[in-house]
């Protein structure tokens, strides 16, 4: 039908359900509400509403959309029309974040014989750091690590005590890396997962370096604070985590 039609033109201003692009990684889409003739031909038309083009009911329904529509059927259809960008373009660290240079921190390397500048970042990356894989991350992504290696710098960046607990300074990381406008950069790789979800690992210092249990730990504090949960970005090696690949491995914010 055209517009001139009359039977489209009262069809026209009826409510339809169309996915769009979410703000965050959980969801790739949320639904939206739109009129027929509202309706672009790179938007994907999910279902329409017949309640008589009330507001409040127009409000009602959407917010419970969520219960009755599929929305793995609606992906699929929009990622083969190529119109959300979950499956096309977020796929890697680089689609999330900003990379911001905060301040440069300056030190003095014995090997090298001269003042070093390094700079900070508002991101910091966490994970097992095997074989110098997680500082080579670190540098290629903007975000600030800290290993053995790295200590020295990594302390000074953030002013941390070592008279403090390491929960304690790890704790004032995160704060910052948020108030920062960063985000906590999680790289899962040969990570007990399970430790972390089970806990026990808090304040228990032998266990945790002796049985080299730091990321563990680090990652046991994340899930129990909703604030740092919300701005961690899991990956495996610079490849986002999909929803369904974190619910499988169990990473969810635990209360």
């Amino acid at each position: 039908m055209n517009g001139n039609h009359p039977a489209y033109d009262a069809y026209s201003s009826h409510p339809d359900l169309i996915p769009k692009e979410a703000n965050n990684l959980v969801d790739v889409f949320v639904l939206d509400v739109k009129k027929i003739s509202e309706i672009q031909a790179d938007e994907f038309h999910v279902s329409s509403l017949s309640y008589g083009n009330e507001k409040d009911l127009t409000d009602k329904v959407l917010k419970d959309a969520d219960k009755y529509v599929d929305k793995n059927f609606v992906k699929s259809q929009a990622d083969g029309l190529s119109l959300l960008s979950g499956k096309v373009v977020i796929n890697s660290i680089d689609d999330v974040i900003s990379k911001k240079v905060l301040k440069n921190i300056t030190k003095y390397d014995k090997k090298l014989g001269k003042a070093v500048e390094y700079p900070m970042y508002n991101n910091v990356a966490l994970g097992k750091d095997l074989n110098g894989t997680l500082e080579t991350f670190g540098k290629e992504a903007g975000a600030n690590v800290w290993t053995a290696k790295t200590d020295n710098v990594f302390t000074s960046m953030y002013d941390l005590m070592g008279s403090r607990s390491f929960e304690r300074n790890i704790s004032d990381v995160l704060n910052q890396t948020i108030k920062n406008e960063g985000k906590i950069l999680f790289d899962i790789t040969s990570v007990n997962i399970q430790k972390a979800i089970d806990g026990g690992l808090i304040h228990n210092t032998k266990l945790v370096f002796d049985d080299r249990l730091v990321t563990e730990l680090e990652l046991q504090l994340i899930l129990r604070n909703p604030s740092w949960f919300e701005n961690t970005v899991f990956h495996i090696k610079g490849r986002l985590l999909s929803n369904d690949e974190l619910i499988n491995a169990g990473i969810r914010s635990i209360k």
